[in-house]
């Protein structure tokens, strides 16, 4: 059974470019799937390439208000 990687909310934001303070926002709000290992947020790479396709679909719909 392959594992599927994992990501800390400090690479998300890294991958995402935004701050570490809306990775935690987005979590607590449900946005992004995640869960704790103690304290500390975990996201799995599926999640992250889910909220990145929503972006950029968001950016292509909107694309011409921009």
């Amino acid at each position: 059974m392959k594992e599927e990687k994992v990501y800390t909310v400090k690479e998300v934001s890294e991958l995402l470019k935004i701050r570490e303070a809306q990775v935690r926002n987005l979590l607590r709000q449900g946005t992004i799937k995640g869960f704790k290992v103690g304290k500390y947020w975990r996201v799995t790479k599926k999640e992250v390439e889910k909220l990145a396709q929503g972006v950029k679909n968001w950016l292509d719909w909107h694309e011409e208000e921009l």
